[in-house]
C-alpha cells in the first residue's frame, strides 16, 4: 500500500505540472501548439488510408485478371492456347528501410498468417476501421502511431479546456488513489 501512495503521488505531482504547463507548451498559444502536430497527423492518416485503399483496389484487379486467365488457359483444349500463356511480370525491386529491431518486428508480424487474417477481419467491422484509422493510421513524422486524448476534442481551435480536463482527470485519479490507499477499495 506504501509504495502503491508513494507512486499516486508521483502521478498527482505529475497531473498538477502538467496542468500548469500543458497550456503553455503545447495549447492554443503554446511554443508548439498541438492542433499543427494533430492536423499533419491526420493528413499523414489521410494519405495512407488513400494509399492502402488503392493498393486493395489493385490488388483485387490482379486477382481479377489471374482468376480470368486461369478460366481461359482452362477451358481453351488447345495445347497452343497454353503455351501462349505470359509468365507473371517481375516483381518490382523496392528501396529497403534501414533494418532495424521495429522494422524486423513488424516485418514478422506482417508475414504470420493469423496477422493477415485478424487484418482482413478488422476490414469487415467499420467500427474497427475506424479506430485503425484514428488511432494506428495517424501517425507522427518518423510514422510511429500517435495515440492521444485529443483526438477525441471536438474542435482543435480550442485545446485549452481539453488540456486541462485531461490533467484534472489525471488529478482526481491520482488524489483517490492517495487517500484511498488501494486501486479497488471495495
Amino acid at each position: 500500500i506504501a509504495f502503491l501512495r508513494a507512486m499516486a503521488f508521483v502521478h498527482l505531482v505529475a497531473f498538477i505540472v502538467a496542468f500548469r504547463q500543458n497550456k503553455a507548451l503545447i495549447g492554443d498559444q503554446g511554443i508548439t501548439p498541438a492542433r499543427h502536430i494533430l492536423d499533419q497527423a491526420e493528413a499523414r492518416g489521410l494519405e495512407r488510408r488513400r494509399r492502402r485503399l488503392d493498393w486493395r483496389a489493385q490488388q483485387r484487379e490482379i486477382h481479377k485478371a489471374q482468376r480470368r486467365k486461369r478460366k481461359q488457359t482452362s477451358s481453351s483444349s488447345s495445347a497452343a492456347a497454353k503455351v501462349a500463356v505470359k509468365s507473371p511480370p517481375r516483381r518490382e525491386t523496392r528501396v529497403r528501410e534501414p533494418l532495424t529491431i521495429d522494422n524486423a518486428i513488424w516485418t514478422l508480424i506482417g508475414r504470420s498468417a493469423l496477422f493477415r487474417l485478424v487484418m482482413k477481419q478488422m476490414d469487415k467491422v467499420p467500427l474497427l476501421v475506424k479506430l485503425r484509422e484514428v488511432l494506428w493510421d495517424r501517425s507522427d513524422r518518423s510514422n510511429r502511431p500517435l495515440p492521444t486524448l485529443l483526438w477525441l476534442a471536438s474542435s482543435r481551435r480550442q485545446l485549452n479546456p481539453w488540456l486541462d480536463g485531461v490533467a484534472l482527470a489525471g488529478c482526481a485519479l491520482a488524489l483517490t488513489i492517495l487517500v484511498a490507499g488501494a486501486a479497488n477499495v471495495p
